[in-house]
């Protein structure tokens, strides 16, 4: 699933960028909108694999830390984007 994730945000990403006619501020917002589901994915599944590969279900405060920021981050970004595309339209 996360292979399908980031293979199908990248084709929105550069369909977006590559169409001329796609050059249109809901365009960009969706862009944005799937480079912010590429970071949210690849903020939590990599250790997640690694915790279903080794057993070990330990994670220091620092990666758990930086795990959480850019969930969170990711969550505002995403929210204040939907936001902004409610208001264009």
């Amino acid at each position: 699933m996360y292979s399908i994730a980031l293979l199908g945000n990248t084709l929105i990403i550069t369909v977006i960028c590559t169409d001329s006619t796609l050059q249109e501020p809901m365009y960009f917002f969706l862009c944005v909108l799937a480079a912010v589901d590429i970071v949210m994915a690849s903020s939590v599944v990599p250790k997640m694999v690694s915790i279903f590969s080794s057993g070990d279900g330990s994670i220091s405060f620092n990666a758990c830390f930086t795990q959480m920021y850019f969930v969170h981050a990711a969550t505002a970004v995403e929210t204040g984007l939907l936001l902004a595309m409610a208001f264009d339209r």
